[in-house]
């Protein structure tokens, strides 16, 4: 029988300013709103079917502030202010920032919508009736793709298509409000009903290794410049995955089994601190898997793995006194649903899913008779689902429905995949799910200037702390976790790019100098300056994980 282990990591950047609570862009209520809540619904219709959540506690607390009414962003602030009452500056943020989403998936089918977005692109005149349209309409798509079918209200939104009033404006931002306060509690409800497993990443989703020591880097890249000064506090990693694990342990009853590093990053350094906190496995991406064992992992021209039996197994890494189990995901398979079917039939999605899943598995029997295969996919939860028809729901239940039927492959959560026949891996190769190494992250100058900052902060911290009041104490050592966040280093760089990075930019920089300010110390003048100085690739979505090459 075959074992089939899927994780849908949930993640968005922590986007709040902890001096004003603005939250500076609005993706964790959007995608809270599109994906989160429709994600785990979807499964309760398959009972049989198991599956593994990794919500992100950065991401679970700022999806909280919004439900409790306290959180807020510029975007949803302008959405419901009365259309004849915005400012010049309002409006003209709400025409270029009111059509963030797939145009064929979630503007061109829907005429006004469409029509709105060609009248940005002919820079024509608009009325407060065409704003209020603008405003209605860019929430509307947002909201989960069932809930828009079966939802009255949004249902006569949507039908009437244009001419919405205030109270239309009210009654969606009623429903927007119900979604968020029951989007946690569905998970809660998932994981009591024992269908899924709720997994962690360390609090500010940072990347452990770097943490560590930023000279991880040169694992992969011994020749590779180096910030001027190099980060390495291994303590910041701990605090960050044992806030994780005491924020799971409060907001979902008990404590977290495992965890997916933020993105797949992981090292012999990592494994005594995840064991520590009491964590029995985590994932990372093949190519980690080849370069810990020295040895490609080879594909056919189908893209099917020639070594099934290597990859389609657990681990068990020994290190630093500790033992934790290690899954190490199918890359092409795992991308195949992230990049790829998004343009395919549903029905022709899952065909070519599931023959590469029971192809897959029928390799490793011929290498590996009477044992069983482990198929670990993990991807992200929430960008890929705007480029699918229908949201994504058509692909999932298509897939959900004809896993709960087969008779040879049985899904599991990722603890219950780790749980047996692992097999030793004598050491884990410092990398990450992009290349097996962190290029990414510390590899570009702009980088390095980044890493640079953070560590000087960091210094300040050390050298300030013991003689500042308890409170700035805690809060400026909670901006520097906060500022070891992998996106800030995600969208510096020639290597990815998005229409917000200088904003990116920003909230980084703001951290450290909260913290500066916490210490009362004056933060160096150039955090005041842009970290970055190459030119945009070209953009991607917020928050998109994108494929390797």
């Amino acid at each position: 029988m075959t074992r089939l282990a899927i994780l849908w990591h949930m993640h968005q950047p922590f986007y709040q300013d902890l001096a004003t609570g603005e939250h500076a862009l609005p993706w964790a209520r959007l995608h809270a709103l599109k994906d989160y809540r429709g994600m785990v619904d979807v499964l309760e219709a398959f009972p049989a079917v198991r599956a593994t959540f990794n919500l992100v506690p950065s991401l679970v607390r700022q999806v909280d502030d919004y439900a409790a009414g306290a959180g807020t962003d510029r975007l949803l602030r302008v959405g419901l202010t009365p259309a004849d009452m915005l400012t010049a500056d309002d409006r003209a943020f709400l025409v270029a920032n009111g059509f963030h989403a797939s145009f064929e998936r979630l503007i061109a089918p829907h005429p006004r919508y469409a029509e709105l977005h060609a009248a940005r692109e002919q820079a024509a005149g608009w009325t407060a009736t065409d704003l209020r349209d603008l405003q209605v309409w860019h929430k509307l798509v947002w909201m989960d793709p069932d809930q828009r079918r079966t939802d009255p209200r949004l249902v006569g939104l949507a039908g009437r298509g244009r001419g919405f009033s205030e109270d239309d404006k009210a009654a969606l931002h009623a429903a927007e409000m119900e979604w968020l306060r029951s989007t946690v509690d569905a998970y809660r409800r998932a994981l009591e009903r024992r269908q899924v497993e709720i997994s962690t990443s360390p609090f500010y989703h940072p990347i452990l290794p770097l943490l560590c020591d930023t000279d991880a880097h040169l694992a992969a890249h011994p020749d590779a410049a180096r910030p001027a000064r190099p980060f390495r506090h291994p303590i910041d990693a701990r605090e960050q995955l044992a806030r994780a694990v005491r924020f799971h342990r409060a907001r979902f009853g008990a404590p977290p089994l495992g965890m997916w590093p933020p993105e797949g990053a992981v090292s012999n350094l990592v494994v005594p601190i995840v064991a520590a906190e009491g964590l029995g496995w985590m994932a990372t991406d093949e190519g980690v898997l080849a370069r810990s064992m020295g040895e490609d992992l080879p594909r056919d021209g189908d893209g099917l793995p020639l070594r099934a039996d290597v990859l389609y197994r657990p681990y068990e890494v020994q290190a630093g006194g500790a033992r934790v189990r290690v899954l190490f995901r199918d890359h092409a398979l795992s991308d195949r649903v992230g990049f790829l079917y998004q343009s395919w039939q549903a029905s022709h999605a899952v065909d070519d899913f599931l023959w590469r899943v029971r192809e897959g598995a029928r390799r490793f029997s011929e290498r590996e008779p009477g044992q069983d295969p482990v198929i670990t996919v993990v991807l992200d939860g929430e960008n890929a689902w705007e480029h699918y028809e229908g949201g994504g729901r058509l692909f999932l239940r298509e897939l959900y429905g004809r896993l709960q039927a087969a008779t040879d492959i049985r899904t599991v959560t990722m603890a219950e995949a780790a749980s047996d026949g692992a097999r030793p891996l004598p050491s884990l190769f410092q990398g990450s799910w992009i290349h097996a190494d962190f290029y990414i992250w510390a590899g570009h100058r702009d980088d390095q200037r980044a890493w640079s900052q953070l560590s000087g902060a960091r210094a300040a911290y050390d050298e300030r702390a013991p003689f500042v009041p308890a409170a700035a104490r805690d809060r400026a050592y909670e901006e520097l976790l906060i500022a070891e966040g992998s996106d800030w280093f995600w969208w510096y760089g020639d290597d990815h790019s998005s229409p917000q990075d200088r904003e990116f930019d920003e909230q980084f920089r703001r951290h450290l100098r909260h913290a500066y300010e916490a210490l009362g110390l004056v933060a160096p003048a150039e955090l005041l300056e842009t970290n970055i100085t190459t030119g945009a690739a070209p953009p991607l979505a917020g928050g998109v994980m994108e494929p390797a090459e």
